[in-house]
């Protein structure tokens, strides 16, 4: 690549950059342990072990800014990152030398997760900040040594990175449904590790303010991103309903209770604890409540909650409708029981379609 001087040798790729390739293994070794505690699909294990999530960061855990880089859900995230840093790395680190390159590589990964966790409420890990990063810091190299624009525009050795990012970028697409990509880190890193690269590369560097503003720019973008907010994110929506969920099905309902009480003072607001709260209604004999909550949400947008709404609807609606028509615990009231059997025969229980056919049919009562 015309961007860099090239030195003879065979040895050239590896000896020359030992950083890069002990980040390369350092990425690897960490992903071999973490794939060892538990299944990569969960992304708790992730949060527990330093990945980026919202919740954690602004609770004081800042450190994840920089320890999500490390960590990565799957074989193949963590091989093509490393890939990417024993490419790109080795050529910056050989330009710049191994403290520039390791400097430039740990601020992406602050830039990256920074800007992601400002535009992503979502669990997130990987070293593609940093990698990019790394890939900016080429490219900010390669135009340095150009001299212009026009050249660099011109340049064979642009024109092979423009193509790598864009066969990355590409790959990235076509992995999506297993592996998401962080287009807001890639950014991120990209655009910090460039300038990082710029500023390492001049050819006076003695004036020491490029880079405090470098460095300022990027703590104020990691304060904005860690700054304390309220409210609860999805992953810890999703911790909470767990929570709950477990303590129903242990039948431990004042502690699923507490936990519904606490995750609404938390301004949580969710269909799925919306069917939480109506299953609790339903164990306290509050009928009516719980069907009335049903109700609202039996055409919730996520199948699977939908079908179990339908089904406790139905069953309540169908106890509903025993109770009144025999007048069990409440006044007798045949047409509000025929009313509950018919709906819980809407909402697919068989046994309520036939019981509603024979009260029509002025038949004995079911």
């Amino acid at each position: 690549m015309d961007a860099l001087p090239a030195r003879a040798g065979v040895r050239l790729a590896f000896p020359a950059a030992p950083a890069a390739i002990a980040l390369a293994a350092l990425n690897l070794a960490v992903h071999a342990w973490v794939a060892r505690q538990g299944s990569l699909e969960d992304p708790a294990l992730l949060v527990q072990l330093g990945a980026l999530e919202r919740g954690r960061v602004w609770d004081g855990e800042v450190w994840r800014l920089l320890t999500a880089a490390f960590l990565h859900g799957g074989w193949w995230h963590a091989l093509g990152n490393a890939l990417g840093v024993v490419l790109a790395g080795s050529l910056v680190e050989r330009a710049l030398g191994s403290r520039h390159f390791v400097a430039i590589y740990l601020a992406s990964a602050l830039g990256g997760s920074a800007l992601s966790l400002l535009g992503h409420d979502a669990v997130a890990a990987g070293a593609s900040g940093a990698v990019l990063g790394t890939a900016g810091a080429l490219v900010a190299l390669h135009r340095r040594r150009l001299g212009s624009w026009r050249a660099f525009l011109r340049s064979g050795g642009t024109h092979l990175l423009v193509a790598a990012l864009a066969a990355g970028a590409v790959g990235a697409l076509l992995l999506r449904e297993v592996m998401p990509p962080d287009d807001l880190a890639h950014a991120g890193g990209f655009a910090t590790g460039a300038w990082a690269g710029w500023l390492a590369s001049r050819p006076d560097a003695r004036a020491r303010w490029p880079w405090a503003l470098f460095a300022g720019v990027l703590a104020a973008l990691c304060t904005a991103a860690a700054w304390p907010r309220g409210g609860v994110t999805g992953f810890e929506s999703l911790e909470l309903q767990r929570e709950i969920h477990a303590a129903l099905r242990r039948e431990d309902d004042a502690e699923a209770g507490r936990l519904a009480a606490a995750a609404r003072a938390r301004g949580l607001d969710t269909p799925a604890l919306g069917y939480y709260e109506a299953l609790l209604a339903a164990r306290e004999d509050r009928l009516e409540p719980a069907l009335e909550a049903l109700r609202a949400l039996v055409d919730t947008p996520d199948p699977p909650l939908r079908a179990e709404v339908r089904r406790a609807a139905a069953r309540v609606a169908r106890l509903l409708g025993y109770r009144s028509y025999a007048g069990d615990g409440r006044p007798q009231d045949a047409l509000a029981g025929l009313r509950y059997l018919e709906e819980s025969c809407a909402l697919g229980e068989a046994e309520s379609c036939r019981d509603a056919e024979a009260i029509a049919a002025r038949s004995p009562a079911p």
